[in-house]
């Protein structure tokens, strides 16, 4: 359950000032007392009096040099006027009244939600999992009620947390990549190629260049990166690079078309400099299939040793 808590509405302080007669009042300040009781954080509020007689002064914090002063004397001797000041609160101080109720988590939501709590252990592992983790979330084999209840509602409400439900891909994807390691001139080298196994044509999406965009190692054990390196960063309109480096990518999306039974690729080459190691290429490319709705995110990973 899930609870909400508000504040009674209420009046923050307010000085207002009114010019009077010497005796309506018993006790009142110099004009030197009152100019350092204004001051606040090296700032001399003399207006004060001023914006009080003409419209009030609302405040959220009664500073404590101005609440002494507004508790010791009644009014101010302000440019030859007797002027009293007047601090009213009304239900503005503290302690505030705050109301709490427990509400459902179908009330704090615009569609319907299943309460996974309820679920069997598998299926709340898998919802947990992908919860925790960033973008897509991918699993070959659903436990027993997954897709029913991921269908069936518009949120879940799991540990505390709500979830949107969200299937990108039901099917397994009609395309297969691989990844082929060799030494070359100039020192090792990757090579990605995507195989279209469908009967019909694909399309497949990347961020420039086409189609795999710009791809980078990630040591297993660490935070250091390594640029993959391809000429076609150069020759690419949508990059900018200096040296062996990428500076700039335009934010695009690039689709290029793979006949049935065809494959597209890409060589890059690994940096010289990299330190021996575990690597990782851990990226994703979009796939449209031949048949309307057939489509989703290809994610890959490639795991490199570098010796």
């Amino acid at each position: 359950m899930a609870t909400t808590s508000s504040n009674t509405p209420c009046r923050q302080p307010e000085i207002t000032a009114e010019r009077v007669d010497r005796s309506q009042v018993d006790s009142v300040a110099s004009y030197e007392e009152y100019e350092a009781a204004v001051t606040h954080d090296g700032v001399v509020f003399s207006g004060l009096v001023r914006v009080a007689r003409r419209e009030g002064f609302e405040t959220a914090y009664i500073w404590p040099s101005l609440d002494s002063f507004l508790d010791e004397y009644d009014a101010v001797d302000y440019r030859g006027e007797t002027v009293r000041l007047t601090l009213a609160t009304g239900d503005a101080a503290p302690p505030y009244t705050v109301t709490v109720r427990s509400v459902s988590p179908a009330e704090l939501a615009d569609g319907s939600v299943w309460h996974a709590e309820d679920a069997p252990a598998d299926v709340r592992e898998v919802l947990q999992a992908a919860g925790e983790g960033s973008g897509l979330y991918s699993l070959d084999d659903p436990p027993e009620g997954l897709l029913a209840g991921l269908d069936e509602h518009d949120y879940v409400y799991l540990d505390g947390r709500f979830y949107t439900t969200y299937i990108e891909t039901r099917e397994p994807l009609p395309v297969t990549l691989n990844a082929t390691a060799s030494d070359g001139e100039g020192g090792p080298r990757l090579r990605l190629s995507l195989r279209n196994d469908a009967d019909a044509a694909v399309s497949v999406t990347s961020g420039a260049p086409a189609p795999f965009g710009v791809l980078s190692l990630s040591a297993a054990d660490g935070d250091r990166r390594s640029l993959l390196w391809t000429d076609a960063y150069e020759e690419s309109g949508h990059l900018h690079t200096e040296g062996r480096s990428v500076t700039a990518v335009n934010s695009i999306g690039l689709a290029t078309e793979v006949e049935a039974g065809g494959a597209v690729s890409r060589t890059f080459q690994v940096s010289p400099d990299i330190e021996s190691g575990e690597y990782v290429l851990d990226d994703n490319v979009g796939v449209r299939g031949p048949n309307e709705g057939e489509g989703g995110t290809l994610d890959y990973t490639v795991r490199v040793r570098v010796e």
